[in-house]
């Protein structure tokens, strides 16, 4: 399906990036320079993503695996659909995501669709955090009008309208990869190992994935649920802070993931968040890289603001536009 006819110069581009405790979101106007914006989140934001975070929270949802699956979500979309028909939220998770993404949206001071071009969302890696949920309070945002826009404003051949964090942060840090456009993907380039750290006041989250172009979205990770791991205990100002072997548990939980992903070395380290800029949190990290089992010790992108990921959704949102 051909894209819309985007121009550039006539409108908006915008780039949002959801995080577990606070949005941002970056935003391209025309004959403009970018612009960023941040919300933080409220006390039932935080509380819902800590909810979501427990394996209890999983449930099954599109796209499904089997049919089996769909027969038993099927209520739950019956239901989805009745609450959306009474102009209700289609979920609890999806007035708590709308409410958040509304506080950006009045910052930016943007119209409806069709008055922006590409929405480039910024997936956080929550446990039974799932697509249907974020996407819907896009469309409840006025994003999106239809299902059908999906297609249309976004890579089609993935089916959503969102990226991995990750992804988002490693094409804003120039680290080797590149948002390509969809016809040029045959040939992507070289597949490296990224670990993502993300350090925020209210906790630490990492994220590895194997991957070549941003546009790629296959993983190397048999199970891509087990390829992340977050802690709401590590946070920098968490209760357990100010505890003698707080950066001994910080140094451990980051080493966490790259020694489970076997067979494969990091080769760079994308550290960002509100707290990342911490002295004594990046001696932590490379003294945990140092540790690792392997040849060359991997390089540590630094990033000095919370909009990184936001700014990189900006960047498939132009590359979308220009196809």
């Amino acid at each position: 399906m051909p894209g819309p006819p985007y121009n550039l110069t006539q409108f908006p581009l915008v780039g949002i990036s959801l995080s577990h405790s606070y949005a941002t979101a970056a935003l391209l106007r025309p004959n403009d320079g970018i612009r960023t914006f941040y919300a933080s989140a409220d006390d039932i934001y935080v509380d819902t993503m800590r909810k979501l975070s427990a394996p209890s929270a999983r449930h099954f949802h599109p796209p499904y695996r089997n049919v089996f699956e769909k027969f038993v979500d099927a209520p739950c979309q019956a239901a989805r659909r009745l609450r959306e028909q009474l102009a209700l939220h289609a979920s609890s998770e999806v007035s708590t995501i709308h409410t958040l993404i509304r506080a950006l949206r009045d910052k930016m001071q943007i119209g409806y669709v069709p008055t922006i071009g590409p929405v480039v969302i910024v997936r956080p890696k929550i446990l039974a955090l799932y697509d249907e949920d974020i996407l819907d309070a896009v469309k409840f945002n006025g994003f999106l009008e239809k299902e059908s826009d999906l297609e249309e404003i976004v890579l089609a051949k993935e089916g959503c309208a969102m990226v991995d964090e990750m992804k988002a942060v490693a094409v804003e840090s120039g680290s080797a990869i590149h948002a390509h456009p969809i016809e040029d993907r045959r040939s992507p380039g070289p597949r490296q190992t990224f670990l993502s750290i993300l350090y925020t006041k209210l906790a630490l989250h990492t994220h590895i994935q194997t991957f070549g172009e941003a546009f790629d979205c296959t993983s190397e990770y048999d199970h891509p649920e087990d390829n992340f791991r977050l802690s709401w205990d590590l946070g920098s100002e968490s209760s357990l802070a100010n505890s003698p072997d707080y950066w001994f548990r910080v140094g451990s939980f980051i080493l966490d993931l790259p020694l489970a992903y076997q067979g494969k070395s990091v080769a760079k380290v994308l550290l960002y968040g509100e707290s990342a800029n911490s002295t004594i949190f990046r001696h932590v990290v490379k003294e945990a890289m140092a540790r690792l089992d392997q040849d060359n010790e991997p390089e540590v992108m630094k990033h000095e603001d919370v909009y990184v990921a936001a700014r990189g959704a900006l960047e498939f949102a132009r590359q979308i536009a220009a196809r």
